[in-house]
């Protein structure tokens, strides 16, 4: 299994100075969580800028499903990139994984949940994405807007994709996210 690297911006009540409205976005998700960690790209923005005239930009880009993704192979590569900022998410990440990734540990990491990025890797399927509660329900939801359970999530991306064909955003990969316990916080 393999462990890619983001770092994003934060979203929620505290996080608000992007002007991305977190007071519309919660009546909107009818959620009262105060946070959302995701791996969308407009809700928590990359923060590793592009940088396409440098081979190591490249040599640490990964690829998704023929998509440049915002995930990068080195941690030490995104840590370098990071403009000097007082809370961010550093995530550690893993597309389709093949185990239960919340008993996995990662050294100075801890487990967050399973996102449904859809398989172009821009939109997630469950933070930025409304009319899929067919497929799962808010209670299916941790307190980061993330499916909680390993089996759940692969669950919930069949069920996405049969009962919402056509209606973008529906065929997902499962992602598993953990987020450093202290660089960001």
């Amino acid at each position: 299994m393999d462990i890619y690297y983001s770092a994003r911006t934060g979203f929620g009540a505290e996080y608000d100075e992007y002007g991305l409205g977190w007071e519309r976005y919660a009546k909107w998700q009818a959620i009262t969580r105060l946070e959302v960690i995701t791996v969308d790209g407009l809700l928590n923005q990359s923060l590793v800028g592009i940088d396409s005239n440098n081979s190591d930009y490249w040599d640490n880009r990964v690829l998704h499903n023929e998509y440049l993704s915002e995930f990068f192979k080195s941690l030490d590569y995104v840590l370098s990139k990071v403009p000097t900022k007082a809370r961010f998410n550093l995530l550690a990440v893993s597309v389709e994984p093949t185990e239960d990734c919340g008993k996995i540990p990662l050294k100075d990491f801890e487990f967050v949940g399973y996102d449904l990025l859809d398989r172009e890797g821009g939109i997630s399927s469950l933070t930025n994405c409304n009319g899929f509660i067919i497929s799962y329900t808010q209670d299916d939801l941790n307190q980061y807007g993330l499916l909680k359970e390993f089996e759940k999530a692969y669950d919930t991306k069949v069920k996405l994709l049969e009962n919402n064909l056509g209606h973008g955003h529906e065929d997902t990969d499962v992602v598993a996210l953990w987020r450093h316990k202290t660089i960001g916080r």
